[in-house]
């Protein structure tokens, strides 16, 4: 698996510039870091995406922002042209489970089996978006545009406090 560093070279040196930027400008909510500093159990995530992608361009800047206010969340990458090569998974099941999936950007837990989290776009933002193919351009700009950070972030932190609540039993 590969770090954001190495995500960053995934394309050309303009798509990394850019996503750059994007990261800069990217804030995290004051309720996603108090959830980040609950986090007492660690969680690894596979995030396939690329720079090129506007949607990667909102979404891994959350992810990665996340993960370097907690340890405890850790973070691979990988891109689509290395779906194909096994070493990067760790079996069988989770390759084809990240391949099937397909669209970026998209999350998966790893844990005794891997879990798709977050695909393309957030899934309530999704529902308004099937609603008519006007609210799908409409919406899909918003969300390039980083109006729905916050429900990115939602939908994982979420994700996160269900998974200690299982767990904690």
């Amino acid at each position: 698996m590969f770090t954001y560093q190495d995500y960053l070279n995934f394309n050309t040196v303009i798509d990394a510039e850019k996503q750059t930027e994007t990261f800069e400008r990217i804030q995290l909510s004051y309720r996603t870091l108090i959830a980040l500093e609950k986090l007492k159990i660690p969680h690894q995530w596979i995030i396939l995406a690329e720079p090129f992608c506007p949607d990667c361009q909102v979404f891994v800047p959350i992810v990665e922002k996340m993960a370097r206010n907690n340890s405890l969340l850790q973070i691979h990458y990988i891109p689509r042209f290395e779906l194909e090569n096994t070493k990067y998974f760790n079996n069988v099941k989770q390759q084809q489970l990240i391949k099937k999936t397909y669209s970026i950007p998209s999350a998966f837990e790893v844990a005794e089996k891997t879990t798709l989290i977050y695909q393309e776009f957030p899934t309530i933002v999704k529902e308004r978006m099937h609603q008519s193919l006007d609210n799908y351009q409409m919406l899909r700009y918003a969300y390039r545009e980083g109006a729905f950070t916050d429900v990115i972030e939602e939908q994982l932190i979420n994700f996160i406090k269900k998974k200690q609540l299982i767990i904690k039993g």
